[in-house]
């Protein structure tokens, strides 16, 4: 018993370790003004769906092999400002982030919220993969 309580009480605090580490600030004054905006128009106009794709994408196959919480903390600093620079609404990338999260997580081989579900209800994994 003392095992399983130190095993879910270090797997719960391992994202509180893992959050202040994930910082990604850059230096604003160290930006060279001139390249970052011929980046931003070399990449496409600023609806660009394509770019909003790629990040789903990139969310999607993070999402089947990272929890979800050092995900958000990890992506959102790198995805957030250039969505902004896109036009998407931050609310918007919001709810997409989470939802591609919860997406990964059911998907294999990591799939823990399959084993959760198994670990819940006692219900084989191959039949909830096969009802899903």
């Amino acid at each position: 018993m003392r095992f399983c309580l130190f095993c879910a009480a270090l797997l719960c605090a391992l994202p509180c370790f893992a959050a202040p580490s994930c910082d990604v600030r850059v230096p604003t004054e160290t930006l060279p003004v001139g390249e970052v905006r011929l980046a931003y128009q070399s990449i496409g106009r600023p609806d660009d769906p394509a770019v909003l794709l790629l990040m789903v994408l990139a969310l999607l196959i993070l999402g089947t092999f990272m929890d979800m919480a050092p995900l958000i903390i990890i992506s959102t600093p790198i995805f957030l400002p250039v969505a902004r620079a896109y036009g998407v609404d931050p609310v918007h990338f919001g709810v997409i982030a989470v939802v591609n999260c919860m997406i990964g997580l059911i998907t294999p081989p990591y799939g823990i919220l399959l084993f959760v579900v198994n670990g819940t209800t006692g219900i084989p994994i191959k039949d909830i993969v096969r009802e899903g």
